[in-house]
């Protein structure tokens, strides 16, 4: 994906966009634009990390959620803090039972005699 070498160029055209279509077509307030930003940041590091190493993107993972879970209180939809903390440990577990699979430990020529 040649368009995310240059993810601070991608984001500034995504930020730039949301102030556009903000003052035009959709009328959002300062954190509804700022949490819309928030989540295109996590959204390029993600993919980022799952560029460089699939097990890397594991925290980037974490963020993306957060940054979903954001944009979600921002617009309105109510999520008490315990549905949060839930859906994060969740994922969070999730995340490293699939990461277990993917991570071999390494060992030492001694350990293998």
């Amino acid at each position: 994906m040649k368009v995310l070498r240059e993810p601070a160029q991608l984001l500034g055209l995504i930020s730039t966009a949301i102030a556009l279509l903000s003052s035009t077509l959709i009328p959002l307030s300062v954190e509804q634009q700022g949490v819309l930003n928030a989540l295109a940041v996590a959204l390029c590091g993600f993919i980022t990390a799952t560029l460089v190493s699939a097990e890397k993107a594991a925290a980037a993972l974490s963020g993306l959620l957060q940054a979903c879970i954001a944009v979600a209180l921002a617009f309105g939809f109510a999520l008490s803090p315990q549905v949060q903390s839930s859906v994060l440990a969740f994922v969070s577990a999730a995340t490293a039972f699939w990461l277990r699979t993917q991570v071999v430990a390494k060992t030492s020529d001694a350990a293998a005699v």
